[in-house]
């Protein structure tokens, strides 16, 4: 799967996440949440100059994902979703138009 296609398909999933209620979280089940992010990682180039970088966002994602408050009664978890925008923004900012 490409890595721009991985990446905006965590972006709907987030962007048509159900709202928390007066909060800035969103809820989403674990699984896609667990899954997309595990198309990112697969979809990663493998420049060794980017690399580094990439893993640094993709820790910061993963301790997010890792990190989400579980939802009672649900499959569902809720985080902060500006924090992972701005883990995507980053990623496809180190992409760069060259590589999409």
């Amino acid at each position: 799967m490409d890595l721009l296609v991985a990446i905006d398909t965590l972006d709907d999933l987030v962007h048509n996440a159900r709202a928390v209620p007066l909060t800035d979280q969103v809820r989403l089940k674990r699984g896609r949440l667990d899954e997309a992010f595990g198309q990112i990682q697969d979809a990663l180039p493998l420049d060794v100059r980017a690399r580094a970088e990439a893993d640094g966002l993709l820790e910061r994602l993963d301790r997010l994902v890792t990190g989400a408050k579980p939802v009672p009664l649900t499959g569902d978890v809720r985080f902060d979703k500006q924090e992972l925008y701005d883990v995507l923004d980053a990623l496809r900012a180190l992409i760069g138009p060259e590589n999409r």
